[in-house]
């Protein structure tokens, strides 16, 4: 009986640090996504406004900032969408770091062209590797507001 009881009591246990550690991951997502790239410590090295978006009765342009990573010689990348407000300001809606580019940060990035006129829904930019010095082009795909898709 007392095998069961402590078996019970450890599976339990077990099964509720799951939910913990669920919700904190999930909640761990979300602050990685809506990351503010002035407030992260890192230099700014560029920004470039451009484009439009619209999604359910806003509107506004995007910003999309690189910056120097504190821990390696390589650069980060983050798009802001910014909303249109009355008096002719604008407020952050939006802002995310590009995860897949963010996590291990070993690119060099350079060349942010807009390739979609004046709506800028593509994004290509060129990545370099800060050890292989290999470049590639990868193209940034944004749609709604707050989603991208990355291509390589």
């Amino acid at each position: 009986m007392r095998f069961s009881v402590s078996y019970l009591a450890g599976l339990l246990f077990a099964v509720s640090s799951c939910f913990v550690l669920a919700e904190s991951t999930e909640e761990w997502a979300k602050r990685e996504m809506l990351v503010d790239p002035y407030s992260t410590g890192e230099e700014v090295v560029s920004e470039w406004m451009g484009g439009e978006w619209r999604h359910k009765g806003l509107r506004g342009k995007y910003r999309f900032v690189i910056t120097k990573s504190l821990h390696a010689n390589s650069h980060k990348f983050y798009i802001q969408w910014l909303r249109a407000l009355e008096q002719g300001d604008e407020e952050v809606a939006y802002s995310l770091g590009v995860r897949e580019i963010n996590m291990v940060p070993s690119f060099q990035l350079s060349d942010v062209n807009c390739v979609e006129g004046d709506t800028c829904r593509i994004v290509q930019l060129k990545a370099t590797h800060s050890e292989e010095l290999t470049s590639r082009e990868l193209r940034l795909d944004l749609y709604e507001l707050g989603r991208y898709n990355l291509s390589f």
